[in-house]
């Protein structure tokens, strides 16, 4: 028998099921969370300092252009840009005291100034 016109609904939209919504979701949460730790890493930040060497050169600097014969315990901030301008602070121990000494990145060689040690 025949049930007339609209007895089969097939005039609509197929109805969509959640899971493909669901996926698109997680894919674009797994994108984002690359993007972060990529920026993190410093992936978008350019060139940048080696620390171990800033610190090498802040103990060479203080000890023959500032006569300073103790300096210990030098720590310059991890990833700094290689950028001509760039100033930051590292800590360091003059003769037993906790001193500051400012940094300015002079130009993309690289090469810094190293200020005179403050008190910390």
């Amino acid at each position: 028998t025949y049930g007339g016109l609209g007895a089969f609904d097939g005039g609509g939209k197929p109805k969509r099921g959640k899971k493909p919504l669901l996926i698109a979701a997680g894919v674009a949460v797994v994108l984002a969370a690359a993007g972060v730790g990529a920026w993190q890493s410093g992936a978008f930040r350019g060139p940048v300092l080696d620390q171990k060497s800033v610190q090498d050169g802040v103990q060479t600097v203080l000890h023959e252009a500032f006569g300073e014969s103790d300096v210990r315990d030098v720590h310059c901030p991890e990833g700094q840009p290689a950028k001509t301008g760039t100033t930051f602070e590292c800590t360091v121990t003059v003769a037993g005291q906790p001193k500051k000494v400012a940094i300015r990145v002079l130009n993309d060689q690289p090469q810094f100034e190293v200020g005179a040690p403050k008190q910390g």
